[in-house]
């Protein structure tokens, strides 16, 4: 089956909050998707901005099964400060789809909770 975005290639592709109303699996799937579209070059660059713990583990995970690199997924979280001044942080990844850094505070709190 073969995934494509509705836009000229290459583009550049903007998509916000995409798991809006569907399901958690679907939500994952959709990782799969994204990837196929930048290793298919149909998408030269996507910028997503998400809440989705299932879409963003789920590119961890194509990581770690080396069906994506590392520097092909960047995560940027937007996060308010104890001063409430609105900041950004750099997750890196590693080359086993880990992450090097600590998430701030309010992400993914709850399943990490359950995790552990």
């Amino acid at each position: 089956k073969e995934e494509k975005f509705l836009a000229p290639r290459p583009a550049i592709v903007c998509i916000e909050e995409p798991e809006a109303n569907i399901h958690p699996k679907i939500q994952s799937e959709l990782g799969s998707m994204l990837s196929n579209s930048i290793q298919q070059n149909i998408a030269k660059q996507i910028l997503i901005e998400t809440h989705s713990e299932n879409l963003t583990l789920r590119l961890l995970k194509l990581i770690r099964e080396k069906k994506l690199n590392p520097e092909d997924v960047a995560i940027n979280c937007l996060y308010i400060d104890k001063n409430q001044i609105v900041r950004s942080k750099h997750i890196n990844i590693l080359e086993n789809g880990d992450i090097l850094d600590e998430w701030p505070d309010g992400f993914f709190e709850e399943s990490l909770e359950e995790i552990i």
